[in-house]
């Protein structure tokens, strides 16, 4: 039945079920998020609800690492995020994925991200490392990821593009 039927029926065009994006946040967004309420970072958690939100044990443990050094304020801040979000926490990507990903990107310590991200099937990697995700297509080219930083992201959002 075309639009034109149903608008002689008076029934509506049922449109496909499209499901929340599935995004996979970085360490740094994270960190940002906790710094700033307001930036874009912490807008893509006060859009939480909206999204299928993903992050590794890699992250977790990364993150902890970050705000015992630069910001232990924030420890629990970020222990109360846990709690409270509805993050999907990946399984630990295989090695040879990790292996996989360290061709891919030129940052080791990047590639447990990339290869968890991977692993996940996102749609999204959100990521404020402009040096070693955004700035090199390769990388997103390479890993079949649609790589944002959190204010693309976040216009995405409002534009309903997602």
């Amino acid at each position: 039945m075309n639009s034109n039927e149903c608008a002689k029926r008076n029934t509506a065009i049922v449109m496909p079920y499209n499901p929340m994006p599935k995004v996979f946040i970085d360490t740094s967004v994270i960190f940002s998020s906790l710094l700033s309420n307001s930036g874009a970072s912490a807008k893509i958690f006060k859009s939480a609800r909206s999204l299928d939100i993903f992050i590794s044990q890699y992250v977790i443990d990364e993150v902890h690492d970050v705000l015992k050094q630069k910001a232990p304020h924030l420890l629990d801040s970020f222990e109360q995020m846990l709690r409270v979000k509805d993050f999907a926490i990946t399984p630990a990507p295989s090695k040879r994925l990790v292996l996989k990903a360290r061709k891919i990107i030129s940052d080791p310590k990047d590639a447990p991200i990339l290869a968890a991200a991977i692993s996940a099937k996102v749609d999204y990697l959100v990521t404020l490392d402009k040096k070693d995700f955004i700035n090199d297509a390769k990388v997103a080219e390479r890993s079949g990821l649609t790589i944002v930083t959190p204010g693309q992201f976040v216009k995405l959002l409002k534009s309903n593009s997602l």
